[in-house]
């Protein structure tokens, strides 16, 4: 009689923990190195495995990337969704986006610095299309806040909201070399000193 062998809990809970951790080691080499420039050995040779051992637990250096980015773009598109639909004013929330993004920023900074030095070559990469269309509904999200703010006359018109936002983008993704360090700053901080200085350059002179 032949008998299946069942992974015990124990051993699924392991193999997860390895697996991020794994993942956790590719993060800092994608930070470090450009997703372009780091290979399936660099990740390997950090994490102590031979590299054939990573497709073990995963199927490309593509999927390491895609794991590693949709959570965050995920959760930071929701939170600028909720933004965005709510009824503040636009200036308010503008300065609620900024803040969520540093927040993040904070957070995530491997990830950020992947944004920040990668993001331009994702759309080549069909793994992380849905990445791709994250990036490009945030930044449709952050220009209709801004078009809102012009239209109702709180924002300078002939503003461009797309250069605008693409600035505060590169702003936003700037910021993890604050968060560390000998006198690291706080998100809270940084996100209104960015704030400020964005939307002291759209407001109206009557609304500041």
């Amino acid at each position: 009689m032949s008998t299946t062998s069942v992974a015990s809990p124990e051993s699924n809970d392991v193999a997860r923990s390895r697996r991020d951790e794994i993942l956790s080691i590719a993060a800092q080499q994608f930070a470090e190195r450009g997703v372009a420039s780091t290979t399936v050995r660099d990740i390997g040779s950090a994490a102590g495995i031979l590299s054939g051992s990573l497709y073990h637990h995963f199927e490309s250096k593509e999927q390491m990337v895609a794991e590693l980015l949709l959570p965050v773009m995920q959760r930071q598109v929701g939170h600028y969704r909720e933004l965005a639909d709510g009824s503040s004013a636009a200036a308010e929330t503008l300065r609620a986006l900024i803040k969520v993004a540093v927040a993040e920023a904070a957070q995530t900074p491997s990830e950020t610095r992947m944004f920040r030095n990668d993001a331009q070559s994702f759309s080549e990469m069909p793994t992380l299309q849905p990445v791709t269309d994250l990036l490009v509904e945030a930044a449709k999200l952050w220009a209709s806040v801004i078009e809102r703010g012009i239209a109702d006359g709180e924002f300078r018109e002939g503003v461009d909201a797309r250069l605008v936002v693409a600035a505060m983008f590169d702003a936003v993704l700037s910021t993890t070399r604050w968060f560390s360090g000998k006198r690291p700053q706080s998100p809270v901080r940084v996100g209104d000193a960015l704030a400020d200085l964005f939307l002291g350059g759209l407001l109206r002179a009557s609304s500041t």
